[in-house]
């Protein structure tokens, strides 16, 4: 969605990060999980029957107990979006040499939505910063000031 922002606005925005960016069409499964996201989101009760459920889903999912109930319907509205712009691709991703140079990258080895050879081929074209955390929710202290930090050197440059 960024990128789609930096192309139709690329007069008057200047630089753009992309923190462990989802690049590339997803596997099998996580079209399934995207799209399946996009249908649940235009369902009212649903949104309900997931923050009424945490505790069952935290059993599953732990990180999800440092989730807040906003950033839990954020992610549902995310993932509707995401399937609309990138899970219905069928393309490569393609960017333009001029917005190369407005963009940085923040990715981190276990990340299964831009896998290493995605974020190795970005490389190619854009400046990228590894940190050792993973692409799920940054619950904790460490992994968030490990971004922060991150985020204050690309903000500073």
């Amino acid at each position: 969605m960024a990128l789609r922002l930096i192309e139709e606005h690329d007069m008057i925005i200047e630089n753009c990060l992309l923190l462990y960016p989802f690049l590339q069409r997803p596997s099998f499964k996580g079209r399934a999980i995207l799209k399946s996201m996009h249908y649940l989101y235009n369902i009212p009760f649903i949104e309900n029957l997931l923050l009424t459920g945490r505790p069952i889903l935290e059993k599953v999912f732990k990180d999800l107990r440092h989730v807040t109930d906003e950033e839990l319907r954020t992610s549902l509205t995310l993932a509707y979006h995401e399937h609309k712009m990138i899970g219905c691709s069928k393309e490569d991703l393609q960017i333009s040499e001029q917005l190369r140079e407005k963009l940085h990258m923040i990715y981190c080895d276990q990340d299964t939505w831009c896998p290493l050879h995605t974020v190795n081929k970005m490389k190619k074209w854009i400046s990228c910063e590894k940190t050792n955390t993973t692409h799920g929710f940054i619950t904790s202290t460490q992994e968030r000031a490990i971004v922060l930090k991150s985020l204050q050197f690309w903000t500073n440059k």
